[in-house]
């Protein structure tokens, strides 16, 4: 038996196929559907990216954003205080969690917080959206709300990409003076000034 045949000439039967998420013990009556979604993945990801080491980068990267988007949703059910079976789904630098604490302040002050963290490394390119919306068990039940509430929180995110940084709240104001050549604008210079 060669090396291939052993690991390779198989009838894949030791896979493990996850199964689905059994949702319903955590389905209320009155309950909220979170939402983030990491934006700006693809210039986080090539932005300055060259050819030594471009494959090392890109996986540095892509798991960046993995664990980061994990780190967020159980940070999240660490500040509601839910347990972090709470969590439906977290790839692609996406998440979703249902809670039944209702808390929008403690939302905000971790989008805040998120805000300034993407300010200061990233310079606002990149970026998490972080939103809610009102659902029940009876969403999740039916087919035709289920889908009504997916398009409703895709449209809140959508709405939020559109407000990505509240810049008036902010501690640091990002200062650019752009220059253009034919095909590409660069930052040539980046300060950060406190507001009074």
């Amino acid at each position: 038996m060669s090396i291939y045949e052993k690991y390779f000439d198989k009838n894949f039967d030791d896979i493990v196929i996850e199964k689905p998420k059994n949702i319903k013990p955590l389905l209320s009556d009155d309950m909220i559907l979170i939402a983030g979604d990491f934006y700006g993945i693809q210039k986080f990801i090539f932005e300055g990216l060259s050819t030594k080491n471009a494959a090392k980068v890109l996986r540095a990267k892509s798991a960046f954003i993995q664990i980061f988007t994990i780190y967020l949703a159980k940070y999240i059910c660490n500040k509601l205080d839910i347990s972090e079976d709470n969590i439906l789904t977290s790839n692609a630098g996406k998440f979703e969690i249902i809670s039944s604490k209702k808390d929008p302040e403690v939302l905000e002050e971790i989008q805040q917080k998120v805000d300034k963290y993407f300010i200061k490394n990233f310079y606002g390119l990149s970026g998490v959206s972080i939103c809610s919306t009102k659902c029940n068990k009876n969403d999740f039940n039916n087919i035709n709300s289920y889908k009504t509430l997916r398009d409703n929180i895709s449209n809140i995110l959508e709405m939020k990409k559109f407000n990505k940084f509240d810049l008036l709240n902010q501690e640091v104001v990002i200062k650019t003076f752009l220059f253009c050549s034919y095909k590409t604008c660069k930052f040539k210079l980046i300060f950060p000034m406190k507001l009074k």
